[in-house]
């Protein structure tokens, strides 16, 4: 409910606290010691003062975790481990033989997938039947009917092709699903395409990648069986000339999306995104391919069609049936028929290369490691046959996960109880800022009430504590004990039917779109939801026991970054409801554009070294959504910790321990802002940070340190920062 304006006194200076002894205190004092730089000014540089990376050793741990789980067996978890996430009777002889059998069904998944000399046995054949598949809808004459033929190749694999497609909550009517089409995500980012050097990686690893898995000229000892399945499957071996040829082709297609492509910034404004378009209007409008026989390949058969789509990206669609419709216009900046054959073939290709032979996958390397992500080496197999899992059995998977390192129901309720505080805070930040006026101000205030917080795993849909509840969930989801591609195959089926139960249903509120391993909070405008997963409540961003410095400077600022995406730049324009409208006043409008851009100003100008060397902008009108969360997250976890630090009204039944770390000579709030600067800190290599800002809405982690901590007045007071200094500049951006 929305409470009163409330204030705190200053929190009194370490040498008058005692030292916290227990296990946790003792541990993130270490973790302090060991990585924060106290050689370093905080008000020169705090992103180098507090520098250590949590994220990845979170999901490092994550993984160890399942691991562990894997390597064992069903009574290894469940009789070693005091846990609480159970909806059944524990005598239930049912329920507990289908907790073992889910418990075995992702362990064979991941047990398949680390047997890398089963796959490697195969080498590349196992995706010729795909690719077979793809080849026959595409004949030598490509007309309407033809392309409709690939492109609902393409959606049974979930390819991703010439133009994308989904299904989510309408952002105007959110209790229904919509069909939205949009441009595609291609391999490089945008502005790649127009740099010889990345292209010319690019050509090379499509060169090599098909080499190895469909060369007519290799000399190793799969060669025989790559000659054998590829005759079976009616598919031609290449030589050189039709490998780099083919190369040029996939490049030459793609340069022509990326070319009629909108930059990602523009994609960040909902209300340009919503255009929906009557099914009856589609065939005229974009006459590439047939509309009615690809909108029925996303519904269940009997199904009626819907009324309409969302168009999200109209002018792209506009030049894709300038080039498509009627195929093959012979103006010559157009790409050719045969270069988009060739791109449709290659792309469905990579698409299953991550499920093929370690000399598939090697062959990636250059682009898919090294040019995207700015290291050499794949994670290790362990970690990416988890993360597969989760992808293909989350939920199971995220059951076991919280059974070995959550906690079940207490933790989850100790958790809720910070969310709720936070979240009074965030109503006391609304009512304090004198710009809204007060019809905009009262819907705030109901929306902000109105945010449903989902908390560490699923108790509804399904209930991930039920284990009958799982196996009907993935219950044609099978793990095949042919092939570790045969399996994917099988979650590729499971998760499309998924889909296609959507349309003609009402959106179901109760499911999560990301499982518990993921390490990662979330905020849904749409549903008017937050999600805080078990994956991210983990040491050292959340110990359920912790001195609440470091509780809310980590774990609490996720929170409040979360609840304030409903007040973003994107987020503000939806209702308490969940539907896009203009809630807002123009002078209140005008008021936070104004703030916004300070903020897009900001960003901006913040340069980093890029992969040349050379300095590289920011894009402060991309990561503007991100941004606004980030500082208003961090202005509402900081009022909250003084509440519940100085046992504020906020604080209700939950009274601070007043404990300083032990060795560490640093105030309370110091230490609310060194846990914060920990948990964004890490090294990016210039090669991932330049994909980055050009892809990725969220700044990259010193920036999202360094912009916080410049606005904050409060950081500067408790490091004493002189006015000026690097990290208390005189002008600051502020919106929440």
């Amino acid at each position: 409910m929305f409470g009163l304006l409330v204030s705190a006194a200053a929190a009194p200076p370490p040498a008058a606290l005692p030292d916290c002894q227990t296990p946790t205190c003792i541990e993130a004092a270490k973790t302090i010691t060991d990585y924060v730089d106290f050689n370093v000014n905080p008000c020169d540089n705090f992103f180098q003062y507090s520098c250590v990376g949590t994220l990845d050793n979170i999901a490092d741990e994550n993984f160890n975790a399942l691991r562990d789980v894997y390597e064992g067996d069903y009574y290894d978890l469940i009789n070693n481990i005091p846990w609480d996430m159970s909806a059944f009777n524990t005598a239930d002889l049912d329920q507990a033989q289908m907790d073992r059998q889910n418990f075995e069904k992702v362990q064979s998944y991941y047990k398949q997938c680390m047997d890398t000399n089963a796959i490697d046995a195969q080498g590349p054949t196992p995706v010729y039947p795909q690719l077979a598949k793809l080849q026959a809808a595409i004949p030598n004459q490509l007309d309407l009917e033809s392309l409709t033929d690939a492109r609902v190749e393409m959606l049974r694999q979930a390819v991703v092709n010439f133009f994308d497609n989904g299904i989510y909550p309408d952002d105007k009517q959110p209790d229904v699903y919509a069909i939205s089409v949009s441009q595609p995500k291609l391999t490089l980012p945008k502005g790649f395409y127009k740099d010889p050097e990345p292209l010319q990686i690019y050509h090379q690893a499509i060169v090599d990648l098909l080499q190895v898995t469909l060369g007519n000229d290799n000399t190793d000892t799969l060669q025989e069986l790559r000659s054998q399945k590829a005759a079976e499957n009616k598919l031609k071996l290449l030589s050189p000339e039709e490998r780099n040829a083919m190369a040029d082709g996939v490049i030459e297609v793609e340069k022509f999306l990326a070319s009629i492509s909108l930059e990602e910034a523009d994609l960040m404004d909902p209300v340009a995104l919503y255009n929906p378009v009557p099914v009856g209007e589609l065939q005229t409008k974009y006459p590439f391919i047939n509309w009615e026989r690809f909108l029925r390949a996303m519904v269940e058969e009997g199904t009626p069609l819907p009324e309409y789509i969302i168009v999200n990206t109209p002018t792209f669609f506009d030049s894709l049936t300038y080039w498509l419709a009627p195929f093959g216009v012979s103006d010559t900046k157009y790409p050719s028929l045969q270069a988009f054959k060739d791109f449709m073939f290659f792309k469905t290709l990579i698409r299953w290369n991550y499920a093929l032979d370690t000399a598939s996958r090697n062959a990636w390397k250059p682009v898919g490691i090294k040019m995207l992500k700015g290291t050499t080496e794949f994670y290790p197999r362990h970690m990416l046959c988890i993360n597969y899992a989760d992808d293909a059995l989350g939920m199971i998977q995220g059951r076991y996960f919280v059974m070995k390192k959550f906690g079940g129901k207490q933790e989850r309720a100790k958790l809720s109880a910070t969310i709720d505080i936070i979240r009074e805070t965030l109503l006391n930040l609304l009512a304090g800022s004198s710009w809204l006026d007060k019809p905009t101000l009262q819907v705030a205030i109901d929306k902000a009430n109105k945010i449903e917080a989902r908390v560490a795993y699923n108790i509804l849909s399904p209930d991930e504590r039920l284990p009958e509840a799982l196996q009907k969930y993935y219950n044609t989801l099978i793990v095949s004990e042919n092939s570790y591609m045969e399996t994917e195959l099988s979650y590729v089926d499971w998760r499309i039917n998924l889909g296609r139960q959507k349309i003609g249903h009402p959106v179901d509120k109760d499911h999560w779109s990301s499982t518990p391993l993921t390490v990662n909070a979330y905020y849904d405008q749409v549903l008017n939801q937050i999600t805080i997963l078990a994956g991210i409540a983990q040491a050292p961003v959340y110990y359920s026991d912790a001195p609440d410095y470091l509780k809310y400077g980590a774990l609490g600022f996720l929170v409040g970054h979360e609840l304030t995406h409903a007040f973003d730049s994107a987020g503000r324009q939806y209702n308490a409801d969940g539907k896009l409208e203009n809630w807002w006043s123009p002078e209140t409008a005008k008021h936070f554009n104004e703030m916004a851009q300070c903020i897009t100003d900001q960003y901006g100008n913040f340069t980093f070294k890029g992969p040349d060397g050379k300095d590289t902008h920011l894009d402060g009108k991309l990561s503007l959504t991100e941004n606004i969360a980030d500082n208003g997250g961090f202005a509402i976890t900081y009022q909250a910790f003084q509440q519940v630090w100085n046992n504020g009204p906020l604080a209700n039944e939950h009274p601070s321990k007043q404990e300083k770390l032990p060795g560490i000579d640093l105030t309370p709030e110091q230490l609310f802002f060194v846990n914060y600067g920990v948990l964004w800190c890490g090294v990016l290599q210039p090669e991932y940070a330049a994909v980055l800002v050009t892809t990725d809405p969220h700044s990259i982690e010193e920036f999202r340190i360094t912009g916080v901590v410049q606005n904050s007045p409060d950081f500067a007071k408790a490091f004493q920062c002189p006015v000026g200094s690097p990290m208390n500049p005189k002008k600051k951006c502020t919106v929440w």
